[in-house]
This record gives C-alpha cells, structure tokens and sequence, in this order.
C-alpha cells in the first residue's frame, strides 16, 4: 500500500506497509462460531442440519492441549471397565465416545447376516452422518456431486446428549465454556507469535533527507524475514528533518504489555475444566493457580460415580436390543475407597 499526499511538488509524505498484522490461522480458519437453538433442512431438503456444525465441534479439539485431551480421556477411562464383547469391541466404544463428548452425537453402525441377525456393531463417524426425515432414518453425506448415502431403517444407532431445544441432535454440555476455550486459543497465538516476532508488535521506521538508493537499502533490510512477519512495520519519507532525526524508530504502544496474560490463559484453561466438570488432577493437569482438590483417591471415586457410569449405563441401554439378552454390554466397578 502506498500513500503520497503533497501541498505542492516539492513536499510529500509517502509511506508503504512492508509487513501486515493479519490474523494467525486457528483450529477454525477464523470463521464465525455461532450457535443456533434450532435444526433446519439442507439445500435439498434431505437431511437436518446440526444446530452446530459437527467438523467445527471436532476441529476444537485441536485449539489448546486440554480441551483437546478431555474427550479421549473420558472415553477411555469409559471403555477401560469395558468387559470383552464379540460383537463391538472396545476400540469402537473410544472412537463413538470422542465423536459423542466432542459434538454431542456419537453413532454406531449394524452389520447383519442374512437372516437379518445382528453380527457387528462398527464405529460410524459423526462429522459425516445426518439424521434424515422419518423415524430412525440416517444417511452418510460426501463431497459433492457424490450423492447422499442414504442407510437402511435401524440400521445406525444415534447416542446424544440431550438439546431441550430440539431432539434431532444433541448438544455437548461444554458449550457453555465456548468462549473460554476460543479466548484460549487467541491467547497462546498472540503470545507465540509475539515472541517469533522478536518480542515486539511492530514499529514505524520514520526517514527524512535519505536518497533514493538509501531508501532502497533501508527497504531492503526491511524486506528481510523477521520471525512471521506478521506484525506491521510501516516505511514513512518525510518532506524535510533534521540531521540527527533522519533515522527513528517508533515503536507501537498499544497498551496490550499492560495485560497479564498468563492469567489470562490460566482463567481459560480453569473455565474449560469446569465446563468438562473434571477435576484437572485426574487428567494430569494442574493450571496454574487452581488449588487442589482433595483426596485423589476420594475424586476418583467421586468422579467414577457422578461421570463414568452414567455414560456406561446409557451405552448399555442404548445397545441392549442389538446386542441380545446373552451379550449383553457390561462393565467391571473399580474398587471403592473406604469415606
């Protein structure tokens, strides 16, 4: 970008941007994150669409290291008191509960013989399934111009987690912690890219008197990779100055050095463990500034009681009719700590 404004020829003010604040890339390519109480159709009317959408739930677990472990955390401490079944294994019940803890939906699929008996219950991934109008109907969207996949009736199997709003998909009950958890993301990108920028947010670089040759070199150095590049670094040549002021640097002050933002990120990380109602000893965590919570042995207990085997009675109910009466889904109990 150049900028040339003059009162006359002799005087003129230009300046050029060498390098541009844009904004890092996040886990979901800075698009709006919005939420919606209700379902709708899709263009073509075949399928309901999420009230959020399943790929921006899941690319979440990439923003910061401990939402992104409390999914795969819960679901194998779930499948961990898993006893072996022959017909779905304890792999499948991990990869239906990240999908199912990460965007409320976790769906299985049926694999039956001939005689219509139910032989294998396999993993179906929830980024790709849609619920479609009747009654247990389910379909497998592709890349178009490939055509909806459309399942046979009670052939999938959909766990969610309760939505009062609608009860065509679930809603994960984190939600709530969504804006701590994008606030955490923006945090450590700022910081990361403050300090590959050499510690700084950018600076003006004021010349005056310099030739054309002096400011080509100056612009040159200028040009040269800095950490990202992404801070502004603006070139200005002004009209006339004196000797001794022909080369300045001017630094911005955004007043952004004020902010704390290690308790900013702290407060983040808190907020995302409160939403997942984890204790952050259970998960190896420990943020800085949250006290501890007790008796490990005790939470553990605690957390058994209150968050596994909800989840391992829901599976069990949900896969009981397929599953057969002689196969049923059961789960050992861990030992108790004497209160």
């Amino acid at each position: 970008m150049h900028i040339n404004t003059s009162a006359n020829e002799e005087q003129s003010v230009s300046g050029k941007v060498l390098n541009l604040f844009s904004d890092p890339k996040t886990a979901i390519d800075n698009e709006r994150f919005e939420t919606d109480s209700f379902v709708s159709f899709d263009s073509e009317m075949a399928y309901y669409m999420p009230p959020i959408p399943f790929s921006k739930l899941s690319k979440l677990i990439r923003v910061n290291p401990h939402h992104g472990a409390l999914p795969l955390f819960k679901a194998r401490k779930v499948a961990s008191y898993m006893k072996p079944n022959n017909l779905i294994s304890r792999q499948t019940i991990i990869r239906a509960l990240v999908d199912f803890e990460s965007t409320g939906n976790g769906f299985f699929k049926l694999e039956r013989n001939r005689a219509d008996q139910v032989t294998r219950i396999n993993y179906l991934p929830t980024i790709n399934t849609r619920r479609l109008k009747g009654d247990n109907c389910y379909g497998w969207i592709q890349d178009r111009p490939k055509p909806l996949i459309k399942f046979k009736k009670d052939e999938v199997i959909h766990i969610m987690q309760h939505d009062p709003f609608q009860q065509v998909y679930g809603i994960p009950y984190w939600v709530g912690g969504l804006q701590s958890i994008l606030l955490g993301e923006d945090v450590r990108i700022y910081m990361r890219m403050f300090f590959k920028n050499g510690g700084s947010t950018g600076d003006i670089l004021a010349t005056a008197g310099l030739s054309k040759t002096a400011q080509d070199i100056v612009q040159e150095l200028m040009d040269s990779p800095t950490g990202d590049n992404r801070f502004k670094r603006l070139l200005i040549q002004l009209p006339r100055g004196e000797v001794e002021k022909m080369l300045k640097v001017l630094p911005y002050s955004t007043g952004s050095e004020k902010i704390d933002y290690s308790k900013l990120a702290a407060m983040t990380s808190t907020d995302i463990l409160e939403a997942w109602r984890i204790p952050p000893e259970l998960a190896g965590m420990r943020p800085e500034g949250t006290a501890t919570s007790g008796d490990l042995d005790k939470i553990k207990d605690m957390y058994y009681e209150n968050e596994i085997v909800p989840i391992q009675q829901m599976l069990s109910d949900e896969l009981c009719d397929f599953l057969g009466p002689n196969n049923p889904l059961l789960f050992d109990q861990p030992m108790m700590k004497d209160s």
